[in-house]
């Protein structure tokens, strides 16, 4: 189970910059059983059809659509032409909207006639065919599709729950089972047993820990009685999620009788780790337990010091006799550090105050100062600098302020069309804030917007083509909001055409396979045929290797039919590659070489 986020912690830890990326290892052996042996054509169809297909090109409009179009453009005015928009979107039939919306073919990008228009046809499609509606936006709007199931689970749960038997969408329907479990836990607690009954690969578990975090949190508000009841019934991979939900939640009411109950079982202490990530209000009430502690657990406390801490008062924290607890001086600077962290986000004169009360370690005032002085108002943030002791402290801090008030002076990128973004991307010096701020456009615009970028991408000439590659891939991790077929592009020209000077790859060129094999499993969940002809058709290296592995460990996970089709597709050396990929002694896939 991985430990989950605290909105305090990552807002404290964001806002000082420190950011911490890893990629989880998977272990995939006990959900891919069969398939070494498959690979020979056991376990998958023998001479099955290829069922794959190349990254999909969006055709051209027919010649209707320009005629449609231009009597939208020949209105008068704003008013005029949003009429005719209304008039456009009301009156297409419904057999053509997702054609429309597919292709983007509503090509007036200036106002809010677009939106307009997105959601009429959205609204009329809804209303024709709600299952076809959903089954799109999973797809391309998962956050739309929420919406939607949202909204019937009060009066329609089972029209939910129905929806997923026929059209299986595992992240989708784990986020509806929790909006379930607010109202009718009984039917949550039932759909998710049923939907886990059937072999379940502990892959699952790994993929959307989150979201079982949040299902089993809800349903141990809702219905505590019956998830205890039903633990036995809980995938192993996720009984110990299910009970530290119901942990965490009785240490609400009886925290140093629950915590005492954790001190006599074996594996008291990983739960005990598990409930301090997840601390749901107990900082206040752990405070109250720091000195009954067993020894070796205090370290615990320490490390989960920002989770605990952010939902209690950072200053009683502050206050704590920590030594005289028991606690170790690193232990103690990293909650009292964690603490003033936090204090200074909310009462920053308080928390520069407490600073040279507490025996903390060296440079231990850069944090607190930085975010202090980023939340305090112009005025109190030079009286906050005067409050610091040492020279060197408030010559950081006027830094801090200087560094603070250039950004703020910045003119703001403007980027206004995805093609315009593509144009600047690969003309901006990577070193300069703008380049970083352009970056985040795409967060502005949605799927349709964004689904010419492939082709255009693909006009450029080879210098533009490399400093784009340099920004997506060595600057960014592969946003949902980036489009997959311009990614798929840029990815494939990096692997075939390597910068030759080498110069501005080195941050990425070990991770290179890595990169590739996220893109593909991430790509896998949601169109399997286009990802896996797309990995068949990478440059023959590593890459290709290890994502043909990733690809079919991930699509067998959901539809082992199919990944069996393709992988008996594959030449013989690829399939081969695949089997030993497979057979790994230590049965974990890694996402690239060690």
């Amino acid at each position: 189970m991985n430990p989950g986020s605290n909105k305090h912690v990552v807002w404290a830890a964001g806002i000082v910059g420190f950011l911490v990326m890893s990629v989880v290892g998977w272990k995939w052996a006990e959900a891919f059983s069969g398939v070494p042996d498959a690979v020979g054509g056991a376990g998958f169809p023998a001479g099955a059809a290829h069922h794959s297909s190349r990254v999909v090109r969006i055709p051209g409009p027919p010649a209707s659509v320009s005629d449609r179009m231009a009597t939208v453009r020949a209105a008068g005015s704003a008013a005029e032409r949003t009429l005719a928009t209304v008039a456009l979107a009301e009156g297409l039939a419904e057999s053509e909207i997702r054609a429309w919306l597919d292709g983007g073919w509503y090509n007036l990008r200036d106002g809010s006639d677009l939106t307009v228009f997105t959601r009429i046809l959205e609204r009329r499609w809804l209303a024709g065919d709600s299952t076809a509606y959903l089954q799109w936006c999973s797809k391309r709007h998962p956050g739309k599709a929420s919406e939607v199931l949202a909204s019937w689970v009060d009066d329609e749960p089972q029209r939910v729950l129905g929806y997923f038997k026929n059209h299986p969408d595992h992240a989708l329907e784990l986020e509806a089972l929790a909006d379930i479990a607010k109202t009718h836990p009984a039917l949550a607690l039932e759909g998710f047993l049923e939907m886990t009954t059937a072999e379940f690969p502990k892959i699952q578990s790994l993929m959307y820990p989150g979201a079982y975090e949040k299902l089993f949190q809800q349903l141990a508000r809702s219905a505590p009685e019956a998830l205890e009841a039903a633990l036995d019934s809980v995938p192993k991979s996720l009984r110990t999620t299910a009970e530290v939900a119901l942990i965490g939640q009785r240490m609400l009411t009886s925290f140093p009788e629950e915590l005492r109950k954790l001190w006599q079982r074996p594996d008291g202490e990983e739960l005990f780790s598990y409930v301090l990530n997840h601390p749901d209000g107990i900082g206040d009430r752990m405070l109250g337990e720091l000195a009954n502690l067993p020894p070796h657990w205090r370290k615990e406390v320490a490390t989960c010091a920002y989770t605990i801490i952010g939902d209690s008062d950072p200053e009683k924290w502050c206050g704590a006799d920590l030594p005289g607890m028991g606690f170790t001086v690193e232990q103690t600077n990293q909650i009292r550090g964690a603490a003033l962290s936090l204090l200074a986000a909310t009462r920053p004169q308080l928390a520069f105050e407490l600073m040279d009360s507490l025996d903390l370690a060296d440079n231990r005032h850069n944090p607190v100062v930085q975010i202090a002085l980023i939340r305090a108002n112009p005025g109190q943030a030079e009286s906050l600098v005067e409050l610091l002791d040492s020279a060197a402290d408030r010559e950081y801090a006027r830094s801090v302020l200087d560094s603070i008030a250039r950004q703020q002076a910045e003119a703001p990128v403007v980027v206004d069309t995805p093609a315009e973004w593509l144009e600047k991307i690969s003309t901006l010096d990577p070193d300069t804030a703008d380049f970083h701020k352009c970056l985040s456009a795409p967060d502005q615009w949605d799927q349709q917007q964004l689904a010419g970028l492939s082709g255009q991408f693909s006009a450029l000439s080879d210098d533009r083509k490399l400093r784009i590659a340099k920004a997506l891939l060595g600057f960014h991790s592969f946003s949902l909001n980036y489009d997959t077929a311009l990614m798929a592009d840029v990815i494939r020209y990096a692997i075939a055409r390597p910068d030759p000077s080498n110069n501005g790859w080195a941050g990425m060129t070990m991770d290179r396979t890595r990169q590739v094999c996220e893109f593909a499993v991430n790509w896998v969940k949601t169109d399997p045929s286009a990802a896996s002809q797309w990995v068949q058709d990478l440059p023959d290296g590593d890459a290709k290797t290890w994502a043909l592995g990733n690809v079919a460990s991930v699509w067998a996970q959901y539809d082992p039919k199919q990944a069996g089709q393709w992988v008996n597709s594959l030449p013989g050396k690829a399939r081969a590659g695949i089997g030993e990929f497979i057979k790994k002694g230590d049965r974990t896939l890694q996402i690239g070489p060690k």
